[in-house]
């Protein structure tokens, strides 16, 4: 990509879901699905900025495919770390409206942000899989590996949340995560969740436009109002992913509080 050296921008990772900040101005003619398409940085998804004054920040989010990512739960929390580095309130304007962020600034490019998100919305009709339902409202099919029932949870983006016993292999993410997007048009993210007490839970994303990921914090809100509303378990629950651990607190507004951290990872693999 001839322009990426021209584009200004900051590495920035959310319990290792890695993304890349950039400031609209500095794309130029160049729109964000190429960027996010095109970067050879190691990211997730790409988050666009634009300063709108006293009513907030901007944040645009794209997947790693270019496709519209709407909400990226640890992508804001970047950001809103990088806007207030020694730590304050910050407003975040998504597509799902605004978002108040709490960052405490740790040391050395870390911080530990609180976000608040919209209540998730249950139920097959808000991710467009109603027709796919059962009665009971929960999604029943085979993925390639027998059947799943699968929660339908909406934070923004579309989820689905399935229960395991065990933690899953890799040939059960490689079957069943590609296998999950030809359920709707777009994709959806899939989520892989062990109960481990009804204040903490394991969590394994899939995620559209991207594949597994280190952590998703939508993903982490859509799980905890899945299993709450099954009474699985409390309204403040410990979410634990490969990339680090989340602390989701249902309610309107969620507020789901994890860390933000600089990315100084190498920009390609040795």
């Amino acid at each position: 990509m001839t322009e990426e050296a021209d584009i200004k921008g900051i590495r920035m990772h959310g319990a290792g879901n890695r993304v890349l900040l950039v400031d609209r101005a500095s794309l130029g003619s160049m729109e964000g699905p190429e960027l996010a398409r095109g970067t050879s940085a190691p990211i997730d998804a790409l988050l666009v900025l634009d300063d709108r004054g006293e009513e907030g920040i901007g944040v645009r989010v794209y997947n790693r495919d270019g496709s519209d990512g709407s909400v990226c739960g640890n992508g804001m929390r970047c950001v809103a770390a990088i806007s207030a580095p020694h730590g304050g309130e910050v407003t975040l304007i998504s597509d799902e409206g605004p978002h108040r962020a709490r960052v405490e600034a740790t040391g050395d490019g870390n911080w530990l942000v609180a976000l608040d998100m919209p209540e998730a919305q249950l139920g097959a009709a808000t991710v467009g899989l109603a027709q796919q339902a059962d009665e009971d409202g929960l999604i029943r099919v085979d993925l390639g590996t027998g059947e799943l029932e699968l929660y339908p949870v909406s934070t923004g983006n579309p989820h689905l949340i399935c229960l395991v016993n065990e933690a899953p292999s890799a040939e059960l993410v490689n079957t069943v995560g590609p296998a999950a997007q030809q359920l709707r048009e777009g994709g959806i993210n899939l989520h892989l969740v062990k109960l481990l007490s009804r204040a903490s839970i394991a969590l394994l994303p899939i995620e559209r436009g991207v594949g597994p990921t280190a952590a998703c914090a939508t993903g982490a809100q859509a799980a905890v109002a899945a299993l709450h509303a099954q009474d699985l378990c409390d309204v403040d629950v410990d979410v634990h992913m490969p990339g680090g651990t989340l602390r989701v607190q249902l309610g309107s507004p969620t507020h789901v509080t994890g860390p933000a951290a600089i990315d100084r990872s190498p920009l390609h693999s040795p």
